[in-house]
């Protein structure tokens, strides 16, 4: 194994840790959505006094647990995929094919942490608050690009040991022939 794939197989590691992390305060984020929601319930129906930061940080809960739990779903292999065209390609070409979608979502990842680096920025220099309960937004927003980067540096290196896999195999049948 060259000194490259070392480095990145203890990227991944780190990465996937990072995402763990992620994952784990995305479940403590629906955790907190059904408190707040139950609380939210018991003040309107029950107290007959609706608390009106609810809307708002169930809101941004909603983003939080979103964005944080990209990067896990991603290493776990949880989002949609539909395969039943995809499994009857030949390996070579399912190998091309997973390495140009993973190129394709780094481009649109790059965009999207860019706008998204704007928003959190514009949101921070203007001091922005919820509309209703003045909850500060920039912390909440500035989770966006951060949970973006651990994703765009999970398919960098996803997708760098898929082209080392894929040459090391090619060079490999080379020296067979």
């Amino acid at each position: 194994m060259s000194k490259f794939q070392l480095w990145l197989n203890r990227a991944e590691w780190l990465l996937r840790g990072i995402s763990k992390a992620g994952y784990v305060l995305s479940a403590l984020s629906i955790f907190a959505l059904v408190v707040v929601v139950g609380i939210g319930v018991l003040f309107r129906y029950i107290m007959n006094a609706p608390l009106l930061f609810v809307h708002d940080l169930c809101a941004l809960l909603y983003v939080a647990l979103t964005f944080l739990a990209m990067a896990y779903v991603f290493v776990d292999r949880g989002h949609i995929r539909i395969t039943f065209l995809f499994d009857r390609l030949p390996k070579l070409i399912q190998h091309c094919l997973e390495i140009a979608g993973c190129l394709a979502a780094l481009i649109f990842l790059v965009l999207l942490i860019k706008e998204t680096w704007i928003f959190f920025y514009t949101t921070y220099q203007l001091h922005g608050t919820s509309e209703t309960a003045s909850i500060p937004l920039a912390p909440w927003f500035f989770l966006i690009p951060l949970a973006l980067a651990n994703f765009i540096a999970l398919i960098l290196v996803f997708t760098l040991k898929m082209i080392v896999i894929f040459v090391s195999k090619n060079e490999t049948k080379e020296r067979r022939s």
